[in-house]
């Protein structure tokens, strides 16, 4: 999953193998990264919702026939790739809503508890 530098050995034969080797990020960098890092998961989600969108609303019917051949055409999404993209956000819309769901549930019962009291 993480791309890794390695160390030269330290004699010259190409037969041996070499060892993996992390090299630390200052505190910028790993300021930096984490920003960076933030900008791709937004960026990601943005772009299932923007997908989400112009499915559900047929936007691509102008010029395409079908979503999958929209995508293919205009990002080089392959359908599967696209279609994770949009799950991801649904999963998400979902758990957010289920949350807020909750959130209600407990402040009506705080409600009707206090009206009877």
């Amino acid at each position: 999953m993480y791309r890794r530098s390695y160390a030269k050995s330290s004699t010259n034969s190409k037969d041996e193998l070499r060892t993996p080797a992390f090299e630390s990020l200052s505190i910028e960098e790993q300021k930096l990264r984490s920003s960076l890092e933030e900008k791709v998961r937004t960026a990601f989600s943005s772009a299932g919702m923007a997908l989400i969108e112009i499915n559900e609303l047929r936007l691509y019917r102008s010029t395409h026939l079908s979503f999958e051949e929209f995508c293919q055409d205009i990002f080089g999404y392959s359908s599967d790739y696209a279609y994770l993209k949009m799950g991801f956000c649904r999963k998400k819309l979902r758990n957010n809503w289920l949350r807020v769901f909750s959130l209600g549930l407990i402040c009506l019962k705080s409600y009707i508890y206090l009206e009877s009291h």
